[in-house]
């Protein structure tokens, strides 16, 4: 069974700390149990910091992979996530030329195509800040204060049971 190589793209930044956010995110993957054993992920910048995306397949092909699977690591389907790294890739592709040739390299979605998944991880983090920010006193809010509430106390057992 040959090692299939994971590339994780995102736009890069000046920030250093943004940038090793996507590179530990990569190596918590690889580490994962949802990552088979036979996958090697990194981690790849489409500008501005190191590494490019012509590295990050670089160090896949050197690392001896039989397939590379690209995943653009951006929310919406912007030109950079349609476009520029689609372009990027076939770009460090030719610039890799026989190194490459005989590698398939398959491009996911991009992360926000998900948009079912994510809509999970939404509605997870209203409902913890909902449950652990300030509280508005409803008590002076006549009616609809009453009713808010009931809506607080509603949302606070269903969690609890969840």
């Amino acid at each position: 069974l040959h090692s299939s190589g994971v590339l994780l793209i995102d736009h890069g930044s000046r920030k250093s700390a943004s940038n090793e956010f996507l590179h530990t995110l990569a190596e918590r993957y690889q580490a994962s149990s949802i990552c088979p054993p036979h996958y090697i992920v990194k981690a790849a910048h489409m500008e501005i910091a190191e590494p490019s995306i012509e590295m990050g397949l670089r160090s896949l092909v050197d690392a001896g992979v039989g397939r590379i699977v690209c995943h653009p690591y951006f929310l919406s389907p912007g030109r950079h996530a349609t476009e520029d790294v689609p372009r990027l890739i076939e770009e460090a592709k030719i610039s890799l030329g026989d190194a490459i040739s005989d590698i398939p390299v398959i491009k996911t979605e991009y992360l926000g195509s998900q948009s079912d998944l994510l809509l999970g991880v939404i509605g997870s983090m209203v409902n913890a800040a909902v449950r652990t920010g300030p509280k508005k006193q409803n008590s002076d809010m006549g009616f609809f204060g009453e009713i808010m509430r009931m809506m607080d106390a509603e949302i606070s057992a269903e969690d609890v049971s969840s």
